[in-house]
C-alpha cells in the first residue's frame, strides 16, 4: 500500500510540473506573438509615412500645363492654313508646269503612220508641199491642194489618194475657200452635200477609217480681204458641220479656241504661222487623235 501511495504522489508532481512548464510555454508564445504583431505595425506605419512622402513630391514636381487662349489658336490655324494654301499653290506651279513639258514635246518624233490629213492649203502647210513648206508632220501623211475647194476635181483625188493608204484615222479640213469663193456661199446644204460628197468617196475604199472634220477657222480682222462680211457664215457653217458629224457618226473637231487671245498666228492674211501650226494646232491635233 505504501508503494502504490508513492507512486501516485510521484505521478501527481510529474503533472504539475509538466503543467507548469506549458504554462511557461505558452505565456512565452503571447509575449512573442504581441511583439511581432507591434512591429508589423510599425512597418506599416513607416511604409504609408512614404508613400505619402512619394505624392507630396510627385505633386510638387508634376509641371504646368498652360492651355493656349483663342487669340494663339487663331494664329496657330491661320499658319496651318497658310502653309496648306502655299503647298496646294507650288503643287499646281509643278502641275502646270509639267503640263506645259508634255504640250511642247518634239513633234517630229510623234508617229503619223495611222493618220492621213485631207485639206487645203492650210493643211498642205503642214509638210513640205506649197509655198511654207513647214515640215512639221511627213508628208506622206498628208493629201492637199493649195487652193483646194471642196468642189473641185483636186479634191476628189485628194480624198481617194488618202482612202488608198488605208489609214485608221483621216482628218478633213476645208471650207477657208469654199466660203470666200462658193457661188452659193449663204447656202449651207450646198456646202455639207458637197462635204459629204467627199466623205463618201473616202468610205468607199475604207469604209472602217475613223472621220474627223475640223472646223473653219476664221483668224478675225487681219483677214478681211477675204472673208469680209462671211463671219456669220462661218458660224453658220461651223454649226452645220458639227450637225452633220453627229448625224453621221463622225468626229467634229473644234478648234476655234486655238485662236482666242494669240498673236503671231498668220504668216499672211490668210495662212497660219509657223509658230501657230508648232505650238497650238498640231499638238492640239495630236492629243485629240490621240497619235
Amino acid at each position: 500500500m505504501k508503494r502504490r501511495k508513492r507512486r501516485t504522489g510521484a505521478y501527481y508532481k510529474r503533472m504539475k510540473l509538466l503543467v507548469a512548464v506549458v504554462g511557461v510555454i505558452l505565456v512565452a508564445l503571447v509575449a512573442v506573438t504581441s511583439v511581432l504583431a507591434d512591429k508589423k505595425a510599425a512597418d506599416r506605419n513607416e511604409s504609408t509615412g512614404t508613400s505619402e512622402e512619394t505624392t507630396t513630391t510627385a505633386e510638387e514636381t508634376t509641371p504646368e500645363i498652360t492651355v493656349p487662349t483663342t487669340e494663339e489658336e487663331t494664329t496657330s490655324a491661320e499658319s496651318a492654313t497658310e502653309t496648306e494654301s502655299e503647298t496646294e499653290t507650288t503643287t499646281k506651279s509643278m502641275s502646270e508646269t509639267a503640263t506645259q513639258q508634255e504640250t511642247k514635246r518634239d513633234l517630229s518624233a510623234v508617229n503619223y503612220d495611222s493618220v492621213v490629213f485631207v485639206g487645203d492649203s492650210r493643211t498642205l502647210s503642214l509638210g513640205s508641199g506649197g509655198k511654207l513648206e513647214y515640215r512639221i508632220v511627213p508628208d506622206s501623211a498628208i493629201c492637199a491642194t493649195w487652193g483646194g475647194q471642196l468642189v473641185d476635181a483636186s479634191a476628189m483625188d485628194d480624198t481617194r489618194n488618202a482612202a488608198g493608204k488605208m489609214r485608221e484615222k483621216a482628218v478633213f479640213w476645208y471650207g477657208v475657200n469654199d466660203v470666200q469663193m462658193n457661188p452659193m456661199r449663204d447656202n449651207v446644204d450646198n456646202f455639207l452635200g458637197n462635204y459629204a460628197t467627199l466623205i463618201n468617196e473616202y468610205e468607199k475604199t475604207n469604209p472602217s477609217g475613223k472621220i474627223y472634220i475640223v472646223s473653219i477657222l476664221n483668224t478675225g480682222v487681219n483677214e478681211k480681204d477675204h472673208y469680209e462680211g462671211q463671219e456669220e457664215n462661218i458660224v453658220r457653217y461651223n454649226a452645220a458641220l458639227k450637225k452633220y458629224c453627229e448625224e453621221c457618226g463622225y468626229t467634229y473637231v473644234d478648234a476655234t479656241g486655238l485662236l482666242v487671245g494669240e498673236e503671231g498666228i498668220l504668216d499672211d492674211n490668210i495662212h497660219f504661222s509657223e509658230w501657230f501650226y508648232r505650238e497650238k494646232y498640231v499638238p492640239f491635233m495630236v492629243d485629240t487623235l490621240g497619235l
